[in-house]
């Protein structure tokens, strides 16, 4: 069962017209030069249309920056949006990766104390990786969690991964993720 879809980020290669780069050739570039932000908002703006043309059988979920956390204007920005527009509420997920959630807790907490109750859902993206205290977890309350993969690499045959990720499965569950 697809649970929701996700956006995969790409721009046009400058230098090959029929290729396109990822996002993690140059969004770190763009983050130095604090333009997180206005590609999240971007990327968002084109997500919502294509929610509300029923583009997707589901909710699509969007990588944001923990950089656009800080970002109050787009956090106010994305309220009115959910706010305005019913038909997307229930529909939108914003990922954050975890190493990004852990480092802006308190604005992380803000940003889903505001837009939860207008139907957006919240999710931590690569959980696992960097091992950090599970504390922040009842804290930030995310509706999902997506374990790093290598967390999953072997887990057929890998007695400590098998472990680890029933332990985390149960901790998520627990918590109502």
């Amino acid at each position: 069962q697809v649970l929701h879809h996700e956006l995969f980020l790409r721009i046009a290669d400058p230098d090959d017209a029929a290729a396109e780069l990822p996002a993690a050739a140059f969004l770190p570039m763009a983050e130095a030069q604090g333009l997180a932000p206005f590609i999240d908002r971007h990327v968002a703006e084109r997500a919502f249309a294509a929610i509300l043309r029923n583009d997707h059988d589901g909710p699509v979920a969007i990588n944001l920056s923990p950089l656009s956390l800080a970002d109050i204007d787009l956090l106010s920005w994305l309220e009115t949006e959910l706010k305005g527009h019913p038909g997307l509420r229930g529909q939108v997920i914003l990922e954050l990766p975890e190493y990004g959630a852990v480092a802006r807790v308190d604005e992380l907490v803000e940003w889903i104390a505001r837009l939860q109750p207008l139907g957006a859902q919240f999710s931590l993206d690569h959980f696992g990786k960097g091992l950090s205290s599970f504390e922040y977890l009842r804290t930030i309350k995310a509706d999902f969690l997506k374990i790093d993969g290598s967390l999953i690499a072997h887990v057929d045959d890998t007695p400590d991964h098998a472990f680890f990720l029933r332990a985390i499965a149960d901790i998520a569950h627990g918590l109502d993720m």
